[in-house]
């Protein structure tokens, strides 16, 4: 298992113990992932090849279904 990997199962583990109601889609886990690692949006649509505005959208959209305002909320619930 690559070190992504690992990330990627801890990050799904973290999103199944919330129990959420309206889980993320396989892109959201993917922006959300970045995010807690502390990437910009800028940084995020370069290395998922999508616009900012689409980075933005799935930003919205995580923050809205995990309850949350703000990246470091973000940060502090999955890390």
């Amino acid at each position: 298992m690559t070190p992504t990997d690992e990330s990627s199962t801890s990050l799904e583990e973290r999103l199944s113990s919330l129990g959420l109601a309206d889980p993320l889609s396989a892109r959201e886990c993917e922006v959300a992932d970045l995010m807690r690692h502390g990437n910009t949006v800028a940084t995020i649509a370069r290395r998922l090849y999508i616009s900012e505005n689409t980075v933005r959208g799935h930003t919205k959209s995580i923050y809205r279904k995990l309850g949350i305002h703000s990246k470091q909320e973000l940060i502090d619930l999955l890390n």
